[in-house]
């Protein structure tokens, strides 16, 4: 629950409060809804057509050697999950047991479509009261069948795909904006998110908030989190937080607009709601600014770079 640090890394890099971690059956759930509703138009009238023809040809050496090597590998891959859905505590592990068991279970869908459809071709073949082919041309067509109507539908899904994963990275824009910042591999930008390797990949700069999730190493972990919750209050409130930007010697600030992709990840937050709690600090000065990117350099790290004046906070 709480207590778990690696669901803690997870919501702190989202910029949520802590929460309890899902169930297994709540990530199983997710991914089915992540994976298949948007698809249902094509699976399910394709699936049913499968397994139909798999149950007309089931005496067939092919249909029976399909449908255990399916139920096999279920069976396996469900084996290979409990271990981390039952056995382990930390949510990773549980998220690679519960979410991921239905991704790895995808990869038994396209022989077991392409096999049921070819049985049900054949078997529509055979209904035939005078045949116009034979078997061996009948089998070629209903393999052709079956692989037109695969292509089809794995085509149409594949260009949804495809639009989906470019709106989920910079533009061009975006991009030519960071390679212009003159900054050095000595400069620590903090963004408000979580960046996952962005900066140091289009900069050279370290980036305070980047890298991958250290969930096996326990002090890094709580490090990280620490780090995470300590930005998201410096964001959310830049004067009362602002000893944070000497103490990681921030050099540059960064803020992306949730949803723009602006750092190269979903990750992030709504804090700041606005610029102007960082324009006010006298410390920051503003380098680049529009809708999705804004840049501040950090020109006076000190006391005085954003000192409140006559503010009182409630305790």
């Amino acid at each position: 629950g709480l207590s778990d640090p690696t669901w803690e890394f997870f919501r702190a890099a989202r910029g949520e409060v802590s929460s309890t971690p899902p169930s297994n059956t709540a990530l199983i759930r997710q991914s089915v809804r992540e994976l298949y509703d948007w698809q249902r138009w094509w699976i399910v009238p394709v699936l049913l057509l499968a397994l139909l023809g798999l149950w007309l040809r089931r005496r067939e050496p092919v249909a029976r050697r399909v449908a255990a090597f399916t139920l096999v590998s279920l069976i396996g891959l469900m084996a290979v999950a409990s271990v981390f859905m039952v056995g382990w505590h930390g949510y990773v592990p549980r998220r690679t047991g519960a979410s991921r068991l239905i991704m790895e279970a995808s990869l038994l869908g396209p022989p077991f479509f392409a096999t049921g459809l070819e049985c049900l071709g054949l078997e529509a073949s055979a209904w035939r009261t005078r045949p116009l082919l034979r078997t061996p041309s009948r089998r070629l067509l209903g393999a052709l069948a079956a692989l037109v109507v695969l292509a089809v539908c794995g085509v149409s899904t594949m260009v949804s795909v495809s639009d989906y994963d470019d709106r989920q990275a910079p533009t061009r824009e975006q991009l030519a904006t960071w390679s212009s910042l003159p900054l050095t591999t000595d400069d620590v930008v903090l963004a408000n998110g979580y960046t996952e390797g962005f900066i140091p990949d289009v900069t050279g700069a370290e980036g305070l908030l980047d890298g991958r999730a250290p969930y096996t190493f326990g002090d890094q972990l709580l490090r990280a989190n620490r780090l995470l919750r300590s930005a998201h209050a410096f964001f959310t409130d830049p004067q009362r937080h602002w000893g944070f930007v000497a103490k990681n010697n921030v050099s540059w600030v960064v803020v992306g607009a949730p949803g723009s992709y602006s750092l190269g990840t979903a990750n992030i937050w709504s804090s700041p709601r606005t610029l102007a709690a960082l324009e006010i600090c006298a410390g920051l000065e503003r380098v680049v600014g529009d809708r999705s990117l804004s840049v501040f350099r950090v020109t006076d790290p000190g006391p005085q770079g954003c000192a409140e004046t006559g503010r009182r906070h409630p305790r």
